[in-house]
């Protein structure tokens, strides 16, 4: 069985923490290894993840990109997901991330994420994601189109 690590990178988010927590004891099945990486929290989201078990990795550089880089370059397993610590994942998870990444010609994957505020889903927001991601998967992979794209489809 394919091992798949959580990295959550995470700056002040004592707020949203609570919730993706939550949400992280609720799939099934659990995640190989959950990594939050901080980038020099000045709240309670080291000290909230610290409660539950998480394994905290402290990051000494702000910066979302540099934080999720240095959490891939610390997991266990070959499969890395990225999960915002504002988001939640669906209950199943860790099995379709697995079967997913087995597909021999996937390299890389993401879920589609839903849009929600306090007034409900934002759909025309979620519509946009939604139909930005299925262009980059059968668009043609031309200078043009995809400069800067992070999406590789197999």
């Amino acid at each position: 069985m394919t091992k798949v690590t959580i990295v959550i990178p995470a700056l002040n988010e004592e707020k949203a923490l609570p919730v993706t927590i939550e949400n992280l004891r609720a799939l099934d099945p659990a995640p190989d290894q959950i990594l939050l990486v901080d980038g020099g929290s000045e709240d309670e989201t080291c000290a909230l993840a610290e409660r539950v078990g998480l394994e905290i990795l402290i990051y000494p550089k702000k910066g979302r990109s540099t934080q999720i880089n240095y959490g891939v370059s610390q997991a266990d397993g070959p499969v890395i997901c990225v999960l915002h610590a504002d988001s939640r994942l669906p209950a199943d998870a860790i099995s379709v991330i697995r079967q997913t990444m087995a597909i021999n010609k996937v390299a890389l994957a993401s879920f589609t994420p839903r849009i929600a505020g306090p007034g409900g889903t934002r759909w025309g927001t979620t519509f946009h994601n939604l139909y930005q991601n299925l262009v980059r998967a059968v668009a043609p992979a031309t200078p043009a189109f995809c400069e800067g794209c992070p999406v590789v489809v197999g």
